[in-house]
């Protein structure tokens, strides 16, 4: 499962280049961005990948609210936007 197709993909580009640079802003803006793409496909609506996703993940009751979701798939996104960003990496070793 991929929820990071490429058309969620190309939307967290675009928003890459027109935040400034620093990793927050674009995180606050793409986790509220895909807040209602979520909640949609919660209800089974929207693109088949995320729909699917998001019911994998919240298959349980009571399971993760969609700003949790929003949270992981922003967090996913982040990661193919700029893989080494949120590593811990010390020069000379």
């Amino acid at each position: 499962m991929r929820p990071t197709d490429a058309g969620l993909l190309e939307l967290a580009r675009r928003m890459q280049r027109g935040l400034p640079s620093g990793t927050e802003a674009l995180r606050a803006s793409l986790e509220a961005s895909l807040l209602p793409i979520v909640r949609v496909a919660m209800r089974g609506v929207g693109h088949p990948h995320v729909v699917r996703w998001a019911r994998e993940e919240a298959h349980s009751p009571g399971g993760p609210p969609a700003r949790e979701l929003a949270r992981r798939l922003c967090d996913r996104l982040m990661e193919r936007l700029d893989p080494l960003s949120c590593r811990d990496t010390v020069a000379g070793l």
